[in-house]
């Protein structure tokens, strides 16, 4: 079954706060900058062409 949009920011949102709490929280980041930078691109541009934003986004 294709993810849907909505699954995929939900899942792209848990990911990358997982990531800021690993790197600002307990400074033992497991992805390089440019990892994160692309998945946040991807939620981002995701975001605005759903029309839909959770409310515990990193944006």
């Amino acid at each position: 079954m294709e993810q849907t949009s909505i699954e995929r920011i939900e899942e792209l949102t848990e990911q990358l706060n997982q990531w800021r709490h690993e790197y600002y929280n307990i400074n033992t980041p497991t992805i390089s900058d440019a990892v994160y930078d692309r998945v946040y691109d991807e939620l981002e541009r995701l975001e605005n062409q759903v029309g839909f934003r959770m409310s515990n986004s990193p944006m």
